[in-house]
């Protein structure tokens, strides 16, 4: 028999002058003995600090390893658990109310289908490296004692979006093949970017709409979306780590014109490079 799905509500948890509640969990117990849910009245981000484990969303499976971190919408049935019975997985996870990402969603990203605000079946999932999984863990050790109020809940979804924002598209439909992988990440050096989709679909060794295709099912994105999403990826971090001319930069990304280069990245990062360069260089300093 179906298990039913339990509906849980954030005020059934939080104080009432709490806006959010970040919780550090550990897990040695399989997803099949554990029920599935959905959130009433909030949205959550997790990220994996250590073990590997199972995200069941939506009746799909995906497998989660150290620094996977992941964008659930309140509507998302889900359960997270350790790979098996004998082995363990520990989460961050940082819960808040629907409207909070209202609110987050009008001042930030208005027009995004990112992060919380997905139409795909699988929530957007990011990596984290090892040095950033151990940045927000100071982050939460310092959070956790400070109020739970919207100013402090702000700054670490701000923080965490900003992330997950340089990250390549994750596999969403689970099983990407060997030869994708290769091919986004051969294409992300900078020789190749200039090139643009035909040097994608040349590394992949396969015909155009075949690329296309796999591309799609895997990443949600066109073959014209994933090449600029690994250029702008690249000038981003040329931005952050260089003083490079910005005209310098959009044409390391491989972008020949000036006003596109600026029109994709203000899509992707709500910024304009000069701006984003700013942000960075005070947030590091």
């Amino acid at each position: 028999m179906a298990r039913s799905m339990i509906h849980l509500r954030l005020k059934n948890i939080l104080s009432e002058d709490d806006e959010f509640e970040i919780i550090r969990s550990t897990f040695r117990t399989d997803y099949r003995s554990m029920e599935v849910h959905d959130h009433v009245d909030y949205a959550e981000v997790f990220w994996v600090e250590h073990g590997k484990g199972i995200h069941r969303v939506n009746d799909k499976i995906i497998p989660l390893k150290e620094g996977d971190m992941a964008f659930v919408r309140p509507s998302d049935a889900h359960v997270v658990s350790s790979a098996s019975a004998d082995a363990s997985l520990t989460i961050v996870n940082l819960s808040f109310y629907i409207e909070t990402l209202n609110h987050f969603r009008e001042r930030y990203f208005p027009n995004s289908e990112d992060f919380f605000w997905s139409k795909r079946l699988i929530p957007h999932h990011a990596s984290l490296d090892r040095q950033e999984i151990n940045y927000l863990e100071k982050q939460v050790a310092l959070l956790q004692q400070k109020p739970a109020n919207l100013f402090n809940l702000d700054k670490i979804l701000i923080t965490l979006v900003d992330l997950a924002m340089e990250k390549p598209a994750e596999d969403i439909a689970g099983d990407m093949p060997d030869w994708l992988r290769f091919t986004i990440k051969e294409f992300s050096r900078q020789g190749n970017l200039a090139g643009g989709a035909s040097r994608f679909v040349q590394i992949a060794c396969r015909s155009r709409a075949y690329v296309n295709r796999t591309v799609k099912r895997h990443t949600g994105e066109t073959l014209s979306e994933i090449v600029n999403r690994v250029r702008i990826q690249y000038a981003a971090h040329l931005l952050k780590t260089t003083e490079e001319k910005i005209t310098n930069i959009a044409d390391a990304s491989g972008f020949q014109n000036l006003g596109y280069f600026y029109r994709v990245f203000n899509h992707h990062y709500k910024s304009t490079p000069s701006d984003y360069r700013k942000k960075h260089r005070a947030f590091l300093g």
